[in-house]
């Protein structure tokens, strides 16, 4: 999945989709365009409009990272990690973790999907 499809798919297909899995890769992409996104309107002057913004991502980002921890066969619910101290860093660990290849509990890994009907 290239940026623009990260993105499309992120903020426009699965907005509010908490079922399914995620590619680590969609996540990177999502995380780098809004850090180039918050740069720009903090670059630019727009101090506050950058806490409006992350108010309007919060609920794709949320999908987002339930769809990652479903990706390595993990319960949406470990997204409540990170209020423990230590559960922080197991918590960024688990989604930059490399997703499962095939078929758990969640669904289809899409990636595999993609490449068996191109072949």
């Amino acid at each position: 999945m290239n940026f623009v499809q990260s993105i499309e798919s992120v903020y426009f297909k699965n907005l509010t989709n908490f079922k399914g899995r995620s590619s680590r890769n969609e996540l990177i992409n999502v995380l780098i365009f809004n850090l180039i996104f918050i740069f720009i309107l903090i670059a630019s002057g727009q101090y506050n409009i950058a806490p409006i913004i992350q108010l309007i991502n919060f609920i794709p980002s949320l999908s987002l990272s339930i769809r990652r921890l479903h990706d390595i066969n993990k319960s949406g619910w470990n997204i409540l990690l990170p209020f423990t101290i230590i559960g922080l860093i197991p918590y960024w660990l688990f989604l930059f973790k490399k997703g499962d290849i095939g078929r758990n509990n969640y669904g289809k890994n899409e990636i595999v999907k993609y490449y068996s009907t191109n072949n």
